[in-house]
């Protein structure tokens, strides 16, 4: 199992989407504010993506995603954003067909359970977008975009190559079979999305998503999320990607911005978190299972990683129950 395909199946990533519908005149969406990662995906015609004193045109096809629930505007092209007042706009149906001036929007953000997923989530860009390539005009806006903010470092922008092509084709044929929201198959097309956006497609070579693809690092990420339970060395973490110790450290660190055993505490808590608040374990059980042989030294570690103790991980469990 791939280290990304380890991390997903802990931190049990769904997406959430709430809006599959069409706008038209002038109008404005914000989304921001849910405290989750957002997206957008253009299902029909042409919008505006407002962000950072920043306007990038999105065509059909294109995704945005912001992993920080950056603050943020889609709006009509030639909207002045700073008179359209947002999320007034009534949506219309796509059950009425695209209409003449219609934009249609799948909006939505992704829920998940485990502080670790937020801190990998902080090293990305503030918005990610994914242009569609199977269109022209996707790819002269796409060539544009590049040319313009390339030395933009808050703003990635990559496309769709691969099986990500057929994937949001399925998905923009979905949205418009179902016609609304609510569609268990429009969410786990999503989810497929977000795994595939950060497999093939990240616009950035530092963090630890980017270490999960890296051709030496990607052997030791999925060791260390494996084998977090054992007495791990980083000689023994090196050895997993053929390097020795220092050279293993050093790149790890040029990639990821934390040394290899520094990472693997963070593992080893996101871990801990799942077994405390999604399977009621104590604090000793937790402590044992990840690699920890006193409870106090485990303690003391999980407060320092997620902000709080492992009683209050077992609190959110009870919450949840009542």
């Amino acid at each position: 199992m791939s280290a990304l395909d380890q991390l997903f199946a802990n931190v049990r990533v769904q997406a959430n989407i709430f809006n599959n519908a069409q706008y038209c005149g002038l109008w404005a969406v914000d989304t921001s504010g849910s405290r989750r990662l957002s997206f957008h995906v253009v299902s029909a015609g042409r919008c505006a993506l407002h962000i950072e004193d920043q306007t990038i045109e999105l065509s059909k096809g294109d995704a945005v995603f912001f992993p920080q629930d950056a603050r943020h505007k889609i709006a009509s092209l030639g909207a002045n954003v700073n008179e359209v007042v947002v999320n007034t706009a009534t949506a219309i149906e796509l059950s009425q067909g695209l209409q003449a001036d219609g934009t249609a929007l799948i909006c939505g953000n992704f829920s998940h359970n485990n502080p670790l997923f937020d801190r990998l989530l902080s090293q990305l860009p503030t918005a990610i977008i994914l242009r569609h390539s199977n269109t022209q005009s996707s790819n002269a806006a796409s060539q544009l975009h590049k040319s313009r903010h390339e030395d933009t470092k808050h703003i990635g922008v990559t496309e769709c190559r691969g099986s990500t092509v057929v994937l949001m084709q399925l998905l923009l044929d979905e949205a418009w079979a179902v016609g609304e929201a609510q569609s268990a198959l429009l969410n786990r097309l999503a989810d497929c999305l977000l795994y595939l956006l950060l497999r093939d497609h990240l616009p950035t070579q530092t963090g630890a998503f980017a270490a999960m693809s890296h051709p030496k690092l990607s052997a030791a990420m999925s060791f260390m999320h494996s084998s977090y339970h054992q007495k791990l060395t980083v000689d023994t973490i090196a050895a997993q990607s053929f390097m020795s110790r220092s050279a293993f450290a050093r790149q790890f660190k040029e990639v990821v911005g934390e040394s290899p055993l520094e990472y693997l505490t963070q593992w080893r808590m996101s871990k801990a978190y799942t077994l405390l608040a999604e399977e009621g374990a104590s604090t000793l059980a937790a402590a044992i299972e990840v690699g920890y042989d006193s409870e106090a030294a485990f303690s003391k570690a999980f407060k320092r990683v997620t902000g709080f103790g492992p009683g209050q991980a077992r609190t959110n469990l009870l919450e949840q129950q009542i």
